[in-house]
């Protein structure tokens, strides 16, 4: 607050990826999402010339519910509003007054990956693999929907009425029934082929994101990259700074971990060095592990870096 007791700035923190955009869709815009919503929102019912900043959370692995949504467009005006609701609760509830204020930096160096190489080799042998089983895709997809629709339908009969069924099986005649085994068959592998090339689709992102960042760790001449981090206090808070994108486990581990009554991540902070996930999330290939330029070893250092940094600011981790 100013001396004269009204609002000079609001900082508030919180964990989400920006992707909900403009209400016209993000390709070929710049927008601040929902960011800008909430920071409008605020500043106009704060008033008095409020200035709002935004510090981004734990982002890592937090999404939109909305984000996927096919039937209905995700909106940044209904969830940047719903957001600087919350804020502006907790910001009524405020009582501002003398506070112990620190500041404490510390660059160390991050080990990068090194097993990126044998995963690049890994996935073309599976693309090649994944490739090959989509021989004797024998239907294309104008004579696939049919038969598909027919089968879901009448899966007992799907070729014809009933009574055709049973006057063949008077007669003798297995033609209909052929038939049918033969689509059933056909149909069958015309989905197993497109789970197939989903899966091919899925890999080739996977495949160019991991070939781009081996580059990047090759360009860079070294076994580790520079990181700045920093702890910022404010009274019982502090506020630890990261050059990645943090993942909630993460925060959640150093929040527990920390001696000060209050503590926040701050993710995207003086650079950028891509998503670092917790050691175990390494071996499951997900998304957080395949946008990851550091070694599981960065964790060690981190913990490290945060437990220097607390005692800097006045604070015994843990």
């Amino acid at each position: 607050d100013r001396l004269d007791g009204h609002p000079l700035a609001l900082v508030y923190n919180f964990a989400t990826h920006l992707s909900l955009g403009a209400s016209d869709g993000t390709r070929g815009t710049i927008t601040a999402d929902h960011v800008g919503v909430t920071l409008r929102y605020l500043e106009e019912n704060i008033g008095h010339g409020v200035a709002t900043f935004f510090l981004q959370g734990a982002l890592g692995d937090v999404q939109e519910a909305c984000v996927f949504d096919t039937q209905h467009p995700p909106t940044a005006e209904a969830f940047g509003t719903h957001l600087g609701r919350s804020v502006l609760a907790a910001y009524r509830d405020i009582d501002p007054g003398p506070s112990v204020l620190g500041i404490a930096t510390r660059t160390v160096a991050l080990p990068l990956r090194t097993d990126l190489p044998p995963k690049i080799e890994a996935m073309r042998q599976e693309q090649a693999r994944l490739l090959a089983s989509l021989r004797y895709t024998s239907l294309d997809f104008k004579s696939f929907l049919p038969l598909y629709l027919k089968s879901t339908l009448h899966p007992d009969h799907p070729s014809h009425w009933a009574y055709r069924y049973l006057h063949a099986a008077d007669t003798g005649d297995t033609s209909l029934e052929a038939m049918d085994e033969r689509n059933r068959s056909a149909v069958s592998k015309y989905l197993d082929s497109i789970r197939t090339m989903e899966r091919m689709a899925d890999n080739e992102e996977n495949l160019a994101t991991i070939v781009k960042h081996q580059e990047i760790i090759e360009s860079l001449g070294s076994p580790t990259v520079s990181a700045e981090f920093q702890g910022i206090r404010i009274g019982d808070a502090v506020f630890i700074t990261a050059p990645m994108e943090v993942l909630s486990e993460t925060s959640l581990a150093l929040k527990q971990q920390s001696p000060f009554e209050r503590t926040f991540v701050v993710s995207l902070a003086n650079g950028y060095l891509h998503y670092a996930p917790p050691p175990s999330y390494y071996s499951r290939d997900g998304y957080e592990a395949t946008e990851c330029l550091l070694a599981p070893a960065w964790a060690e250092v981190f913990d490290g870096v945060v437990r220097e940094l607390h005692a800097a600011l006045g604070g015994q981790s843990r």
